[in-house]
């Protein structure tokens, strides 16, 4: 996989983590693939970095009262 692919495959995988109700079922790649698992790495790891943010966000607000 060259590496035009291989990014345009992480932005789509980060598009679809930013939906709020997008799963790991969503990989529009077949099983065993390296698309697959490019896509499936960069769709937990941006979900992570979404959720460490709203964690951050919340605790920030909560120090503010």
């Amino acid at each position: 996989m060259n590496l035009e692919r291989k990014r345009a495959i992480i932005l789509q995988a980060r598009a679809a983590a930013r939906r709020k109700f997008a799963s790991p079922a969503d990989n529009p790649y077949p099983e065993g693939s390296e698309e697959h698992s490019v896509w499936l790495l960069f769709f937990t790891m941006t979900i992570g970095d979404e959720q460490r943010a709203e964690l951050i966000s919340g605790e920030y607000e909560a120090s503010a009262y």
